[in-house]
C-alpha cells in the first residue's frame, strides 16, 4: 500500500521520497520486517514499529492524533476480544467506545478502526480504507458513533465492493473516505457508489477492477467534487488509447491480410470502414462505433481462418507445402503453417478484445456523465444529504440509497462469460486428467 502510494505521487512528477514519510504499525514483527526492507529497496521514507507496541488497539506507537495528511489501511475485520479499559486509555476515540460486552471487551473492533482513521486526520487531512460491508449498517453503540462521524460532515464517499476481491476472502467490502477539508458545499453531502455490479472476472474466485474502471469509478468522484478537468482529460486519455489501438490494429491487419491469402476479402472493406471511423471522429462518441465494426472483424476473421485450414486441410499432404510456401516461403510444412497462422490470428484477436474494452469502458462513461455533469444513476450512485441519511437511520449502506438498476442482457457479456467457463472446464479437465494419472500411477507402485 505504502508502495502504491509512492507510485502515484511519482507518476504525478512529484519525488515521494522527499514529500512524503511514511508512518506504520504492525503487531507481528516478522510482517514489519518485510515491510521496512520492502520500502528501503523503494527508497523510501518509512517509520514502522513493531511488537505489543504497535498494537493498534492499546498504543498510538507514533503520536500521530491529530497529525495526518492522509491515512490509508486495510485492517483486519470484525475483531473481537478487545479490552476495553486498555482500549479506552490508548486515546483516538473522538467518538467514545463501540458496544462493551459483560466480559468488558469490545466484541467488534470495526468501529475502533474507524474512529482511529478519522482521529488520526490533520483539519485538512483525507483517509480511505477498507472495511467489512457490515459496518455501513450495524446498530446499537456502532450507529451511534456513525451518527456523529456523519454529521462531522467529513464523510466524503462510501462504496460497496463485489465479493471476491480478496485472494482468500470471498466476502464483499466497503471503502471509506473521509475529508476533513471538503468544500464547504459539500459538508452536508455523502457520495455513494454501488459497484458490486462493475468489474471485471479474472477466474471463478478473483474479480478486480480493470485500470480504466478504476479510473471511471475515479471520475465519479471528481465530477461530485465539480472537476470538470480531470474527466476532460480522462475523455482526452480514451480518444488517444482508442486511435492508437486502431492505428496499431490496422499494422496487423495488414499482416493478416497476406496470412489468409484469398480468404480474407471480406475483411477489407470493415477495415477501410474502420479507418474512416478514426481518421473523420470529431470527439469520443463518434469513436463508439468502432466496437460492433471490431466484433464483425473478429467474426469474419475466424471465419477465414477456418476457410483457408479447411482448404489446406483438404489437400494432398504435397499440395498442401506448396500451398503453404505460396503465402510463406518460409513455410516447410502446412501442419506447422497453420499453427503459426493460427497463432497469429489469436493474437490479433486478443489485441481486438482488449481495444474493444476500452471502447466500451468510454461508453459506459459517456452514456452515463456525457461531456461531464455529475448526475445521480439508479443503481450506481448517489449524492445524499446527511437529513437523507438520517431517514435511513444513519445507515451508510451506498445500496440503501442508489437504488436497483434494471437488469439488461447484454449478449457480449454471455459470450465472454461462456468463453471464460470454457477455459475453466478445460483447465479442470487438465487437472482432473493430471490427478487420475498420479492415482493410477500410486496404484501400480503398490500393485494393485
Amino acid at each position: 500500500m505504502f508502495v502504491s502510494s509512492s507510485d502515484f505521487v511519482n507518476a504525478e512528477g512529484i519525488n515521494a521520497n522527499s514529500v512524503m514519510t511514511f508512518y506504520g504499525q504492525e503487531k507481528v514483527e516478522f510482517n514489519a520486517k518485510l515491510c521496512i526492507m520492502n520500502m528501503a529497496v523503494h527508497g523510501l521514507n518509512a517509520k514502522i514499529k513493531s511488537g505489543d507496541e504497535a498494537n493498534s488497539f492499546y498504543h498510538d506507537a507514533h503520536n500521530l492524533e491529530g497529525s495526518c495528511d492522509y491515512v490509508m489501511a486495510n485492517p483486519p475485520f470484525n475483531v473481537d476480544k478487545v479490552k476495553a479499559e486498555s482500549t479506552q486509555n490508548a486515546g483516538r476515540l473522538p467518538f467514545g467506545l463501540p458496544g462493551v460486552n459483560q466480559k468488558k471487551e469490545v466484541s467488534n473492533a470495526n468501529y475502533l478502526w474507524i474512529s482511529y482513521f478519522y482521529a488520526y486526520l490533520n483539519d485538512s487531512g483525507r483517509a480511505g480504507f477498507v472495511m467489512a460491508a457490515s459496518a455501513t449498517d450495524s446498530g446499537n453503540k456502532d450507529r451511534e458513533i456513525r451518527k456523529q462521524l456523519i454529521q462531522t460532515g467529513h464523510v466524503d464517499c462510501l462504496m460497496s465492493v463485489a465479493n471476491n476481491f480478496f485472494y482468500k476472502v470471498s466476502l464483499p467490502c466497503s471503502l471509506w473516505f473521509f475529508d476533513k477539508g471538503k468544500k464547504e458545499e459539500l459538508k452536508d453531502k455523502v457520495l455513494f457508489i454501488d459497484s458490486r455490479n462493475y468489474y471485471t472476472v479474472v477466474d471463478r474466485t478473483l474479480n478486480e477492477w480493470s485500470e480504466w474502471q478504476m479510473k471511471n469509478l475515479n471520475a465519479i468522484v471528481w465530477l461530485y467534487r465539480g472537476e470538470k478537468g480531470k474527466y476532460a482529460k480522462l475523455l482526452q486519455d480514451y480518444w488517444t488509447q482508442i486511435i492508437n489501438d486502431c492505428k496499431e490494429l490496422d499494422t496487423e491487419f495488414e499482416s493478416v491480410s497476406v496470412l489468409l491469402k484469398g480468404y480474407g476479402e471480406k475483411l477489407k472493406p470493415l477495415r477501410v470502414q474502420i479507418l474512416d471511423i478514426i481518421k473523420n471522429a470529431e470527439d469520443i462518441n463518434q469513436l463508439l462505433p468502432l466496437n460492433d465494426l471490431l466484433k464483425k472483424y473478429t467474426t469474419e476473421l475466424n471465419a477465414s481462418l477456418k476457410a483457408l485450414c479447411e482448404y489446406g486441410d483438404g489437400l494432398e499432404k504435397g499440395e498442401a507445402k506448396e500451398f503453404a510456401k505460396s503465402i510463406d516461403e518460409t513455410a516447410s510444412t502446412w501442419d506447422r503453417f497453420k499453427k503459426s497462422v493460427s497463432a497469429s490470428i489469436e493474437e490479433v484477436v486478443s489485441q481486438i478484445k482488449a481495444c474493444r474494452t476500452v471502447i466500451k469502458e468510454a461508453k459506459w462513461l459517456t452514456e452515463k456523465f456525457g461531456d461531464g455533469t455529475y448526475t445521480d444513476v439508479l443503481g450506481l450512485c448517489k449524492v445524499a444529504t446527511i437529513d437523507e441519511i438520517e431517514e435511513k437511520n444513519w445507515s451508510l449502506t451506498p445500496g440503501a440509497y442508489v437504488g436497483v438498476a434494471r437488469v439488461e442482457e447484454d449478449d457480449e457479456n454471455f459470450e465472454e462469460r461462456m468463453t471464460e467457463i470454457h477455459k475453466e472446464l478445460l483447465t479442470l479437465q487438465a487437472e482432473a486428467n493430471q490427478l487420475m494419472d498420479i492415482i493410477s500411477a500410486n496404484f501400480e507402485e503398490l500393485g494393485i
